[in-house]
């Protein structure tokens, strides 16, 4: 009878952890991409590109569905197993679609309508003109896969920075990846070294990036004008990946002179792991919604954050940032062993966003 018990308690927590995955409610508006008419006028543009993690299969039934109604009605056509659509699949229906994503490949920000708000965001907040992008891999947790998809992402940014050079001036590149995203942007550096095609990254930041031995010395290579290296003591999650890696996963890389890590609190609150990246939508059960930031993501906030980090702390190795909320704003305090910094923005810029965050 015991067993019999522990058998009927194991299949109930599976069927609740498997049915969970339905709560999550669909988009109720379309969310757009800022227009061209948005941008700014000036003959310096930022290309940005949104890098996602790695993509634990969480269990969804819908997700469930489609990956498998899609295998059966494509075959042998499709060259990917039902665990890989499943993954793909789990973008769209599941918790994973509260943070700035797309589908496999470098594609320009259109629809996805979390992708929509950081685009939005940094169409506003960035002093210069800005094309969003994001770069979407298969997300499996191990080594080899995030060098494809760095080689991938290497091919394809070449081509997109020579059309955009087609039109401006000046073109720099910010690349942010989350989790080990920022470990498949640190593996460019492979794919330039292998290649010598001259690629060069304006700034890379990192958010939440598992430090490991494998990609911790790419920090260094020439292609990587200015690195930043945002963490927090908060995040369980960045430590955990012993699996991916010849040794336990870390939080901060080795000095380079390139490199500004960064350390982040909001208000006394140390955010989570997808507190860098995801919205706090109703849906978002990852989401700390008690942050001072809360529904927004750390990510949506480097406009205004990098530029202070540039004229400020550009020599820097550490910068503790704080990020606090008054009645009127959201106060960015930076501050290291020399000197402190303090910035705002109005909250009254952020309303609209806040509403469309509801409606993810």
């Amino acid at each position: 009878m015991k067993i019999i018990r522990l058998i009927t308690s194991a299949c109930a927590l599976l069927v609740l952890l498997f049915f969970a995955g339905c709560s999550n409610k669909q988009p109720k508006v379309v969310i757009e991409a800022p227009s061209a008419a948005d941008q700014k006028t000036t003959s310096n543009h930022t290309l940005v590109v949104f890098v996602h993690g790695t993509m634990l299969p969480l269990p969804n039934v819908s997700a469930s569905f489609s990956s498998l109604k899609e295998s059966l009605s494509h075959g042998r056509r499709t060259n990917k197993s039902w665990y890989q659509l499943y993954l793909d699949q789990l973008k769209t229906k599941s918790v994973y679609r509260y943070q700035p994503l797309g589908p496999e490949g470098l594609h320009k920000v259109t629809h996805q309508p979390a992708a929509c708000i950081a685009a939005s965001m940094f169409t506003e907040l960035l002093p210069n003109s800005c094309s969003c992008y994001t770069f979407g891999w298969d997300g499996r947790l191990d080594q080899a896969n995030r060098q494809q998809a760095a080689e991938k992402l290497y091919q394809q940014l070449l081509v997109e920075l020579e059309n955009i050079k087609k039109k401006f001036e000046h073109v720099e590149v910010l690349l942010i990846g989350h989790s080990h995203g920022g470990n498949v942007l640190l593996n460019l550096a492979q794919a330039e070294e292998t290649h010598n095609k001259r690629l060069c990254i304006d700034q890379l930041v990192l958010l939440g990036t598992p430090i490991q031995t494998e990609t911790a010395h790419h920090v260094a290579a020439p292609c990587f004008k200015k690195v930043y290296n945002f963490y927090s003591t908060g995040d369980k999650i960045q430590k955990l990946d012993t699996i991916s890696t010849s040794k336990k996963s870390q939080r901060k890389l080795e000095q380079h002179s390139n490199l500004t890590q960064v350390k982040l609190l909001c208000g006394k609150k140390k955010p989570g792991h997808a507190d860098l990246f995801m919205f706090g939508a109703s849906g978002n059960w990852l989401y700390s919604k008690h942050l001072s930031i809360a529904p927004f993501p750390v990510v949506v906030f480097l406009p205004t954050i990098l530029p202070v980090l540039d004229a400020q702390y550009a020599a820097a190795p550490s910068v503790l940032l704080t990020i606090q909320k008054d009645a009127h704003n959201l106060r960015f305090l930076f501050s290291d062993q020399k000197h402190s910094y303090t910035t705002t923005l109005d909250n009254s810029r952020l309303k609209k966003y806040r509403k469309q965050i509801r409606n993810l």
